[in-house]
């Protein structure tokens, strides 16, 4: 399965059909995100890096961009075929203390998908996201299938045209 199956099915259902994805882990994510919370268990320097547009671009072309903001929002944007960019919004948490670094997303309320990432020597992040899915532990290694994103700007909003999927 692609990266953009896993995003979709796995962890984005609503992207494609308005069904909301089970919860992934015992523990409920808080209903208000707490931008400091996230800093408490995570380096300065890190969130610092991870702000701004990082994009990938999957084997077909499209290029699928996610968006880390300072406030914990993580903004979303994929290509769909009848053209023009679905974007879907949630909150994150980081956790920079273990190692592969610990990448927290909210699917709903209650719910929450969790992961792994790292930022590479070259600059890079390196993203698990392939096998991500709700109700499911956070993978504990890479596998060879994690993704490379290229981050494209420090900018945090969303690109021009874009529009938040309702």
């Amino acid at each position: 399965m692609g990266l953009l199956a896993a995003i979709c099915l796995g962890l984005w259902l609503p992207l494609n059909s308005g069904n909301s994805p089970a919860s992934a882990e015992p523990a409920p994510v808080p209903t208000e995100h707490n931008p400091q919370a996230t800093a408490t268990r995570s380096n300065p320097t890190v969130i610092t890096q991870l702000m701004g547009q990082w994009q990938w671009q999957s084997p077909s072309g499209q290029v699928v961009t996610f968006i880390f903001a300072p406030d914990g929002r993580l903004v979303i944007t994929v290509p769909v075929v009848s053209g023009g960019t679905r974007v879907a919004e949630t909150h994150y948490t980081i956790n920079s203390i273990p190692h592969p670094m610990h990448l927290d997303m909210a699917l709903g309320e209650t719910e929450n998908a969790l992961t792994i990432f790292e930022l590479t020597p070259e600059g890079k992040l390196r993203l698990q996201l392939e096998g991500i899915r709700p109700n499911q532990p956070r993978p504990a290694t890479f596998t060879s299938s994690a993704i490379l994103f290229q981050k494209v700007s420090n900018a945090t909003s969303l690109p021009p045209g874009a529009l938040p999927t309702k």
